[in-house]
């Protein structure tokens, strides 16, 4: 079971239901009827919430946050058969109203098998897809996003900090035009077009199947400037953030806004990290904070500030 969620005051995302019950409660407990285990919810960002749940209690059941193991349990399915249901958002209309979820669910994708569990990888594949569409970064531990053919489009060694991105993967139906990360602040909108507020499918659909663009950055301040690694004879300062990108099937064009910035601020890109040296001007911000460009696989960018020209006039 996965779901995308906010992050509710609960108490039921989902439960069990034939006489006894299973339930789990984001941000609270997993009951099996008998004891309750805690986990640590996500705090107010929206969170994908991935529950393999062993129906015999023999391999064990889990819990993973945005791709994290955060709980392992036993299921008590004491009464298990054929005539129990899955409920979502509720426990169901045998219990108290006062037991219906207080959240929003965006999506969950629900997989059923009698021989087994859904592969790691395949549980990898799904938690990619959903993270991608929502702009939610999965955990460090989770080591890839992949896409539907099980390949790495972004790999969360480093740079593993409000990640996001477009794409297009025709085995998952997945078509984003436009992404930004969920996460608080995150300050980069991708679109394939200047427009940087509709829905993804009011965009120009610039991307082919397989096509991924996915950015992450190094979890700098971008509200303070640095005074280091940045070459003085191109600008004054630099921000203290930096992003790394990853193009999938070369992605052509893209386009950028930098949410608080204007075009008192230019856009340096780089091959490997150090803009002390090497650093490339790729143009001036607008006064919107956009900028159109192609971002190469590999490639790392920054916000720089321009130097200012003080006209003197003599009389």
């Amino acid at each position: 079971l996965f779901l995308v969620h906010n992050n509710n005051t609960g108490p039921v995302l989902f439960g069990e239901v034939n006489g006894g019950f299973d339930r789990l409660a984001t941000g609270g407990v997993v009951s099996n009827g008998t004891t309750n285990q805690a986990y640590t919810g996500n705090g107010s960002n929206p969170t994908l919430l991935s529950v393999s749940w062993d129906e015999d209690a023999v391999n064990g059941s889990s819990v993973d946050l945005n791709g994290l193991n955060s709980l392992n349990f036993t299921a008590n399915h004491s009464n298990a058969g054929t005539s129990e249901s899955l409920k979502l958002g509720t426990q169901g209309a045998a219990f108290s109203s006062a037991l219906d979820v207080n959240a929003d669910i965006a999506e969950f994708v629900v997989y059923g098998s009698n021989t087994g569990s859904v592969s790691a990888t395949d549980r990898q594949k799904v938690q990619s897809y959903l993270a991608v569409k929502y702009g939610i970064t999965l955990d460090a531990s989770t080591t890839d996003y992949l896409n539907s053919a099980g390949s790495s489009v972004y790999n969360l060694t480093n740079y593993n900090n409000d990640v996001f991105g477009i794409g297009k993967d025709a085995d998952t139906v997945l078509d984003q035009r436009i992404s930004k990360s969920v996460n608080s602040g995150s300050v980069v909108t991708i679109s394939t077009d200047t427009d940087f507020t509709s829905a993804t499918t009011s965009h120009t659909d610039t991307l082919t199947d397989g096509q991924y663009l996915i950015i992450g950055n190094d979890g700098g301040d971008a509200s303070t400037q640095t005074s280091v690694e940045f070459d003085t004879a191109q600008t004054n300062s630099r921000i203290d953030r930096e992003w790394r990108v990853e193009n999938t099937s070369s992605v052509g064009a893209v386009n950028l806004k930098f949410a608080g910035f204007d075009d008192d601020y230019v856009l340096l890109t780089d091959t490997d990290g150090d803009f002390s040296s090497g650093a490339v001007n790729a143009g001036v911000l607008n006064a919107n904070g956009e900028i159109t460009l192609t971002l190469t696989d590999g490639v790392y960018f920054t916000l720089a500030q321009q130097y200012s020209i003080l006209q003197i006039m003599i009389p």
